[in-house]
């Protein structure tokens, strides 16, 4: 069976709904699974052994002529690729859905117009499926995955997965630390570095902070003059950046690519919530915790205004901390 999966961006999104190959692969062990994915996203869909081809795309920051100057481009490099059985699309954009629709496939799966972010591009498939958009993303990928396919799923099987990412295990010769993730898509997912400096300041642990941008290197710079066990990470690349997580005892941030991937690998992690749902946008288990402040999230209208995750007190998350390294 060839199987294509579309799941276009973002960097956490992808981590998370990589946990559906899991299940493919426990009901049709030798599927053939292909990934298309926008280009800068492609390295960690190649860290899984599971994914048989990744197919980059860049549609990303495009203008319209732009857009569909590289659609023309992908339609005719498809049209070499022998058909597939099935099309998931785990993404319910307008984009991801055409992508979808070029891709030579017998049937094109994806969320309904009530289930799809842009309701627009159920329009676009074979077959749609139902599933409510504020329920928790990663079931929803399974639910979706499991009704195109007609195999059953169950949440216990969730708790069960093994690492999503399989290279690069962590190597116990080095000595233990804790991550920091300070930055995120945009400023209210960010806990403040004051708060981040009281946890670390509780924490006997040496503690790396990870950083994305010019910016947040500074921020991360400030930070490590606060206490004496923070050190500031290099410049990292995805590899590079799944290596550290996969070394570390735990890892602390708000709703952003590495606080999933730390899930995706079994890594003890605390994530906070403030501006975006946490019952949505994670899914909690004893060693992968959620904290979240108490504001309404509207999730059909994030509020970047929202900067009630550092309502969250630092003994919490310190706590939090603790839990999850007994």
């Amino acid at each position: 069976m060839k199987i294509a999966i579309v799941r276009l961006s973002a960097l956490g999104d992808i981590v998370q709904s990589m946990i559906v190959i899991q299940f493919i692969k426990k009901n049709f062990p030798i599927a053939e699974i292909d990934w298309f994915v926008e280009e800068k996203f492609a390295k960690v869909l190649e860290l899984n052994n599971d994914i048989h081809k990744t197919y980059k795309v860049n549609l990303s920051k495009k203008n319209i002529l732009g857009f569909f100057l590289e659609i023309y481009r992908l339609k005719r490099k498809y049209k070499k690729l022998d058909e597939y059985d099935l099309t998931v699309d785990l993404q319910g954009l307008i984009k991801s859905a055409i992508v979808s629709k070029i891709i030579p496939s017998k049937k094109i799966f994806g969320f309904d117009k009530h289930s799809c972010r842009e309701g627009l591009a159920a329009y676009l498939y074979s077959s749609s499926y139902y599933v409510d958009y504020d329920h928790n993303v990663i079931k929803r990928y399974i639910e979706l995955t499991a009704w195109s396919l007609n195999i059953s799923s169950s949440t216990f099987d969730i708790y069960d997965k093994k690492k999503i990412i399989q290279e690069n295990d962590a190597d116990i010769s080095k000595p233990r630390y804790g991550l920091f993730v300070i930055g995120a898509s945009f400023s209210s997912k960010q806990y403040s570095i004051e708060n981040f400096a009281i946890v670390a300041k509780s924490l006997n642990i040496d503690i790396i902070v990870l950083w994305g941008s010019q910016s947040e290197k500074e921020l991360a710079e400030n930070l490590s003059l606060s206490s004496k066990n923070i050190t500031v990470s290099e410049k990292l690349n995805l590899i590079e950046l799944v290596k550290l997580i996969n070394d570390a005892c735990f890892v602390l941030g708000g709703d952003t690519g590495p606080t999933h991937i730390a899930w995706a690998q079994n890594i003890p992690s605390v994530t906070l919530f403030g501006s975006t749902p946490a019952y949505r946008n994670c899914f909690e288990t004893n060693n992968n915790l959620a904290l979240s402040s108490e504001s309404f999230v509207n999730i059909y209208k994030i509020n970047k205004s929202d900067f009630s995750i550092n309502d969250i007190k630092p003994e919490t998350v310190v706590s939090a901390i603790n839990r999850i390294l007994i």
